[in-house]
C-alpha cells in the first residue's frame, strides 16, 4: 500500500473537517507538498475562506503537519 502517495494526493476538501459540537476545525496537512506560490493561496482559501465564513465565529484549530513516529 502506497500510504505516502495516498496522503499526497488527498484533495484539500478531504483534509479539512469541522466538529460543530466542539467548535474545532481539523486540518490534516500530513504529506502535503507546496510546490508553487499559488498552492499557498489555495490552502488559505480552503482552510480559512468559505468554510469559516459559513461557521460565522472564531474556531479552535488542530493542524496535523506530520505523523508521529511509532515508539
Amino acid at each position: 500500500m502506497d500510504l505516502r502517495g495516498l496522503l499526497e494526493d488527498l484533495d484539500l476538501s478531504d483534509r479539512l473537517a469541522y466538529d460543530r459540537d466542539r467548535n474545532i476545525l481539523f486540518l490534516n496537512f500530513e504529506g502535503l507538498r507546496v510546490r508553487r506560490p499559488e498552492d499557498i493561496e489555495t490552502i488559505r482559501a480552503a482552510g480559512g475562506g468559505k468554510r469559516l465564513l459559513k461557521i460565522g465565529r472564531r474556531v479552535a484549530a488542530i493542524v496535523n503537519l506530520r505523523r508521529v513516529p511509532h515508539r
